[in-house]
């Protein structure tokens, strides 16, 4: 039942005054503006407020007694919202009832108890209890609970606040309604359900972190080894796939080698993008030949080559340069594409027409052939030797050497075979009268060899060079050693017989011998280490074959060796031992020296 409060007359003109100003401040549909409940004041009302709020209830009441709820809703809740009277909300909630406001005339007859509770009567409350009973049939509850804070909660299409919900929201307890939570950066949550009356509903509302990107595969498709690169950023070698954000991407692939046109294509949210590239060689062909093929070849400020390059190059312009010693260089300036084959032919018309010059780089070949005389040890007896003739050593052989000359300076490897004779001939005698000299030669014919590691110093010259080379190395040495005897000998005292005191022998003279005779003794040999070194002068053209003539030496550091038997007889009545039969071959350092010729191919 409305209340009535003021209780001034209005006389016609006064409520059409009221009326037309009230709808003229409210600019909603009284069904839409009704959906909540106006707040009162803050404060005291003011003077001209508190005689609007009069005149707005009393129009209200006029509208209410014609039946016109809607016109009548408009002007309590104009009463209450500048006066805050209690008699203006619960008119409010009882023209929402009247309105079949099921849900806004609960909210208004709580809220009358809730912020009017101490200027409401016994008797009022008593009634506005037995109405929010009644109309608590009519009505059910939805209760919202929300994992995320701050969420927009929406009841049938209208905003109830943020989450945590602080109490159940009341509804109508007829047809659907329809519950959506939304937060930004989250998946929206939407629940549709029907409610029976006193219903208390509960709902969970769990949000998600929305799913912003989409899924993209991006494969190069001949193969080749290339890196994805999405917006300029490297994800990786191809083939590739991930996540990236919804929206539009610049996608390529690409290395040094290849690249791919750059692709725009837009990444839809939960969606899947399958790219196929073709990634294109960056770089181009550069094939260059000269004439004459001695020419080098310079490509970008850096020698590639001599007479013909083959080569890749980045897409661009190059600059080749062609030069021969003594000449002007050619320049070309060639541009290439990718992908693209450019052959070049560079003659130096210059070099051409003149002679070729010397190139010292390179590998070098020589042989030759040579004769060394070397001493031999003394193997004698003072002061028992009457006399000594012949002596040394002489050698036969060939020498190679195989080299790389980087300019005047270069190494090699030496190699030498040779034929060695030895040849020395004894007079052997004593002091007594009755002595008689003895005669004798020691004799070996057998191979020796070198072989050694070297360096090598040549002048530069068109025709002719002088050259010289040191090289250590590992002397190897044998002997067949051979002793020859003179039988045509006198009898003696002590050799009455005049028959050989060194080799027994059947062929003998009319004095108990006559002839010679030469006994083996045995193979000996032995390895020593030493330097060979050469020097002389290399005539012809470089490259290509040239004369040397020169002179060679050979010195090992050789040890003592003496080979064959090593008994001795002694000499009756001269008190001294003869030598025995074994031969000296070597005491200490040898040397070898003699003339080489030979050619030499190449560098």
């Amino acid at each position: 039942m409305v209340l009535p409060v003021y209780r001034p007359r209005i006389d016609g003109m006064r409520w059409r005054a009221a009326l037309l100003a009230a709808l003229v401040l409210t600019s909603a549909s009284p069904l839409a503006y009704a959906q909540s409940i106006p707040s009162p004041p803050a404060g005291k009302p003011s003077a001209a407020d508190e005689t609007t709020a009069k005149k707005s209830f009393e129009s209200g009441l006029k509208l209410y007694g014609e039946g016109s709820f809607a016109e009548a809703l408009i002007a309590f809740e104009q009463s209450y919202r500048l006066g805050g009277r209690p008699s203006a909300l619960k008119n409010i909630a009882q023209c929402h009832r009247n309105l079949k406001h099921f849900v806004d005339a609960y909210d208004a007859y709580e809220q009358m108890l809730a912020r009017h509770d101490a200027l409401v009567s016994a008797v009022d409350k008593k009634a506005v209890q037995q109405a929010l009973d009644e109309l608590g049939v009519l009505t059910a509850t939805i209760m919202v609970d929300v994992n995320e804070a701050d969420a927009e909660v929406e009841i049938d299409g209208k905003s109830v606040g943020k989450s945590p919900m602080a109490k159940p929201k009341r509804v109508a307890a007829t047809g659907g309604h329809t519950v959506r939570v939304t937060k930004p950066g989250f998946a929206r949550v939407e629940q549709t359900f029907n409610l029976d009356s006193q219903q208390n509903k509960k709902l969970e509302a769990k949000l998600e972190v929305e799913k912003t990107v989409g899924r993209v595969v991006v494969r190069e498709q001949n193969g080749r080894d290339v890196h994805v690169f999405i917006d300029g950023q490297d994800r990786g070698p191809a083939p590739w796939e991930g996540d990236i954000a919804a929206g539009e991407h610049t996608i390529e692939a690409r290395s040094s080698r290849y690249a791919s046109e750059s692709r725009k294509v837009v990444v839809a949210v939960k969606e899947r993008l399958d790219l196929a590239l073709d990634a294109a060689a960056l770089l181009g062909k550069l094939r260059v030949t000269t004439v004459p093929a001695t020419a080098t070849i310079t490509v970008d400020g850096k020698a590639v080559g001599t007479g013909a390059w083959d080569g890749e190059l980045p897409e661009g312009a190059h600059r080749v340069e062609v030069a021969l010693p003594g000449q002007p260089p050619q320049v070309r300036e060639i541009v290439l594409g990718r992908g693209q084959t450019v052959v070049q032919e560079i003659p130096i018309v210059s070099g051409i027409a003149a002679a070729p010059q010397p190139v010292y780089e390179g590998i070098y070949v020589r042989m030759s052939l040579f004769g060394h005389l070397g001493g031999a040890p003394d193997d004698t007896v003072a002061p028992f030797t009457t006399s000594k003739s012949g002596g040394g050593a002489l050698q036969l052989g060939t020498t190679l050497r195989i080299g790389r000359a980087w300019d005047w300076y270069g190494a090699e490897l030496v190699g030498l075979v040779a034929f060695e004779h030895r040849d020395r001939d004894y007079t052997f005698g004593g002091s007594g009268a009755a002595t008689q000299p003895e005669s004798f030669s020691d004799r070996s014919d057998a191979p020796v060899g070198f072989i050694g590691i070297g360096a090598r110093a040549t002048s530069k010259n068109d025709t002719i060079r002088f050259t010289f080379g040191f090289a250590p190395g590992l002397g190897i040495h044998t002997f067949n050693a051979r002793r020859k005897q003179d039988l045509t000998q006198q009898p003696t005292s002590n050799n009455p017989s005049g028959a050989n005191r060194f080799v027994q022998t059947s062929n003998t003279g009319p004095n108990g011998g006559n002839g010679s005779s030469e006994q083996d003794f045995a193979s000996a040999g032995f390895t020593a280490f030493g330097f060979l070194v050469d020097g002389g002068m290399l005539i012809g053209s470089t490259p290509g074959t040239k004369f040397y003539l020169g002179l060679q030496a050979w010195l090992d550091f050789a040890p003592s060796l003496v080979t064959g038997p090593d008994t001795q007889t002694p000499i009756p009545n001269e008190g001294f031992k003869q030598p025995g039969r074994g031969i000296t071959l070597s005491e200490g350092t040898n040397l070898y020296v003699g003339p080489t010729l030979g050619l030499q191919f190449g560098h």
